[in-house]
């Protein structure tokens, strides 16, 4: 009987002979779970899997085999954010049939690579989008189809020294100046043409067009004001406690006006104690108005224990259930720099407010979490580059998740604009996520696909301004709230060998906070208006 080694070396080669045994196969599954156990890269048994699909019919167990060989070696190498896939749908997406390339050409005075397929049809693919969206082993996570490099370590500058095609015409390998090799499908290139009709992108629901840019108009104040201005102290004691007030903030509080900010937030953090906010209305009341007005806060205080995020969503609003359930989550596991970005936008309705509990933080230099304003970095681009802000509020772009979550799997796709607008031409949200912004998104040409390239290098560069960057290193028992329609979140990178850092985190409904803070203030104002003493109790 043939070894191990030769049995999986025989699953690995073009040209595996048809004689391979049944009971060889059975033994697939121990041997890919040792390999796993010894750190076997994935593109080993990536190799196996292109091999064996076209043979599922000679090796009917393959799919079943091959899947527990992928789980095996995926779990062990899992990070908070890989979702496993599948082999058997793995299998499948890469045995589709394609076109096959005749010849490549590098375009270098328009960094473009130019692609002759075997019809004679000729399509042009930018460098950027290419190495943006390489689709090797080290770039994409080929089972939550989701890419590992990072937005804020490319720019338009990238270049291609050298390329060839390979598998005969199934695929392309390109060389990078920097010494990388990205490897591309030609199915897979040919799916993502930027000229001629658009394929409905899988089952995600499609958007309508946004508006024209004259109808494009920020209702968002670039002046800062001092955040002492916000309370309910400020607001009640500059303004007549009658009935009519009363009434009229019933009406009209249905969002407060929106302060941006910057740095400057760096040394007036809003902060608020996690046991005022459980017991005193008029702490609470101060959180909430914080959230409305700057959309961020931290809670200081709260118990170094599991779970406490539900006690403060009992207070405060109702927990946000997502496909991934309701339950908060750890994210314990990386320690990785984090790229700036907001939570789920792959989702029709994203979470409004994120909570992020640090049950401990790491001891040691590095792990600071980083928070920049959005709507700043948006309102910024409009003044300084509109074009770029109209590219960002006009192209709509897919978002993906892919994978199994608790044995279940799931598949959610939405479509929309990084800045998203509401229909008075205000904007609603930024949608920005690099692992899960998908290669496909609506322009008409290669050429568009460049200047939306450029037009989201300059927001990510507001995004990453000194004067719109505020870097915090957060303490044990601290918790982090934030508008996640609003606010970008990132991560500095640490050393987990040198200490740990455990987060849990979940998502509330912005409607429950926004409706808890009118009724305080309404029942407040009554409070105020029937005391003896005018100055008595806490505005």
């Amino acid at each position: 009987m043939a070894s191990d080694a030769e049995i999986f070396a025989s699953f690995s080669t073009k040209d595996i002979s048809p004689s391979v045994s049944l009971e060889a196969c059975v033994r697939v599954k121990e041997v890919s779970i040792m390999l796993a156990a010894r750190r076997l890269t994935w593109a080993r048994v990536r190799s196996a899997v292109a091999v064996m699909a076209p043979r599922g019919h000679s090796l009917p167990q393959a799919p079943r085999l091959l899947n527990n060989a992928a789980c095996a070696l995926h779990t062990r190498n899992r990070t908070a954010w890989q979702k496993a896939l599948t082999a058997e749908e793995f299998m499948l997406s890469q045995t589709k049939p394609g076109t096959t390339i005749a010849a490549v050409n590098l375009l270098q005075d328009q960094k473009m690579l130019q692609v002759r397929w075997e019809d004679s049809s000729v399509e042009s693919y930018p460098y950027i989008w290419l190495r943006d969206n390489c689709q090797c082993p080290n770039c994409y996570h080929p089972f939550s189809q989701a890419r590992r490099v990072m937005l804020k370590d490319l720019d338009l500058s990238v270049a291609c020294v050298d390329v060839k095609v390979s598998n005969a015409g199934e695929g392309v390998k390109m060389l990078w100046a920097d010494g990388h090799q990205g490897t591309y499908d030609a199915h897979w290139l040919q799916e993502r043409a930027f000229r001629g009709p658009k394929p409905e992108p899988r089952d995600r629901e499609c958007r309508p067009e946004s508006r024209s840019s004259q109808n494009i108009s920020l209702s968002l104040e670039l002046d800062r004001m001092d955040f002492a201005s916000i309370s309910l102290k400020a607001a009640v004691l500059h303004c007549s406690l009658s009935q009519s007030l009363t009434k009229s903030l019933h009406h009209t509080d249905t969002r407060l006006r929106q302060q941006l900010w910057g740095r400057e937030l760096q040394d007036k953090f809003p902060r608020v104690s996690f046991p005022e906010v459980l017991h005193d209305d008029h702490a609470l009341l101060t959180f909430l108005e914080s959230m409305g007005v700057m959309g961020v806060a931290v809670v200081s205080d709260v118990p170094c224990e599991k779970d406490q995020i539900y006690s403060f969503a009992k207070r405060i609003g109702r927990l946000k259930s997502t496909p991934y359930g309701m339950n908060p989550n750890n994210l314990e596991f990386t320690d990785d720099c984090l790229d700036m970005h907001t939570d789920l936008p792959c989702l029709a309705a994203k979470p409004e407010i994120q909570m992020l509990h640090v049950i401990k933080e790491f001891p040691g230099e590095g792990g600071e979490t980083m928070l920049s304003d959005g709507f700043t970095a948006a309102s910024k681009l409009k003044k300084n580059h509109p074009e770029y802000f109209d590219m960002l509020a006009k192209t709509l772009v897919d978002f993906v998740d892919v994978g199994i979550e608790d044995g279940v799997k799931f598949h959610i796709c939405w479509r929309a604009p990084v800045i998203d607008l509401d229909v008075g031409g205000s904007i609603r949200t930024v949608n920005w996520h690099q692992m899960s912004r998908d290669s496909r998104f609506q322009v008409s040409s290669s050429e568009a696909a460049v200047k939306w390239y450029s037009a989201a290098f300059a927001f990510r560069d507001l995004l990453y301004d000194a004067d719109n960057l505020v870097e915090l290193k957060l303490q044990s028992g601290d918790m982090i709230v934030f508008d996640n329609l609003r606010v970008m979140h990132g991560r500095q990178e640490f050393c987990a060998d040198q200490g740990e850092r455990w987060l849990q985190g979940g998502y509330l409904e912005g409607d429950s906070l926004r409706s808890l803070r009118r009724v305080l203030r309404e029942d407040i104002a009554a409070t105020q208006l029937s005391s003896p003493n005018p100055n008595a109790g806490h505005a």
